[in-house]
């Protein structure tokens, strides 16, 4: 009987990793273009608009930029939220906006948690060291985790780190050269 029950454990240990379940996260960039408006049935439009996208792509992860207010944010995630295939999403808590625009984040419940949102610092400092507004944009760092049910036994979070950023098009040398400063500053992040 020993041995029936230690071969049983031994299978159960070698198959553990065999049922264990990879998981596929879709994440989607959206620029919502100064959303919202001062108009409401406009507003209403692109925000039916944009969970019908978000729907058909099935994306869990949905980061945006030119998001003008946290009302903005809160009639896209309740758009979501009305939706067929029975997610249910929810938004970063904060906002912060510059020049009325700012980042915002939107995931699926069932399969992350937010763990933390940061706002980059939008100030450069110069090779002579004095600030300058080298970054016109806001950079958010957001990082999130895996909901995993089997976290207890193998104790192994898997995260998520997105940095949601709008760089500007450029047609001059000088913002080109802000843009680039912004991606170098990045890569270290």
């Amino acid at each position: 009987m020993k041995k029936v029950v230690l071969t049983l454990l031994a299978i159960c240990i070698f198959m553990f990793p065999l049922l264990a379940q990879d998981e596929q996260i879709c994440v989607m960039n959206y620029n919502v273009l100064n959303y919202p408006s001062s108009n409401s049935t406009d507003n209403d439009n692109r925000a039916a608009a944009f969970s019908d996208i978000v729907e058909y792509t099935m994306a869990d992860v949905i980061f945006v930029q030119e998001m003008e207010s946290i009302a903005g944010a809160d009639l896209l995630v309740n758009a979501l939220n009305v939706n067929t295939s029975g997610i249910t999403y929810a938004r970063a808590p904060q906002f912060f906006s510059y020049n009325n625009l700012g980042n915002m984040l939107f995931y699926n419940t069932a399969k992350l948690s937010l763990e933390s949102q940061t706002e980059l610092p939008r100030n450069n400092i110069d090779p002579i060291g004095t600030t300058t507004n080298a970054t016109p944009r806001a950079h958010t760092h957001y990082r999130l985790y895996a909901n995993d049910p089997n976290l207890s036994i193998h104790n192994d979070t898997t995260y998520l780190d997105i940095i949601s950023m709008h760089l500007k098009a450029s047609y001059t040398n000088a913002s080109g050269n802000a843009i680039a400063d912004n991606q170098r500053r990045l890569n270290g992040c």
